[in-house]
């Protein structure tokens, strides 16, 4: 049987499911080297903001 790819989590849900929860993960709690070791969704330009992150 081969790890799970993302740590904590099972291998036994849909494969739309696995690819949302994929996506999620990378997208909002993995830190990233290149843009700080942060997370890409706060690079995420939010209502009310004066021009785009950088």
């Amino acid at each position: 049987m081969r790890p799970p790819l993302l740590p904590g989590r099972s291998q036994d849900r849909s494969v739309p499911q696995s690819c949302r929860s994929w996506r999620r993960y990378y997208n909002e709690e993995r830190p990233h080297d290149a843009i700080g070791n942060r997370a890409t969704i706060l690079l995420q330009n939010h209502v009310g903001a004066s021009s785009p992150p950088t």
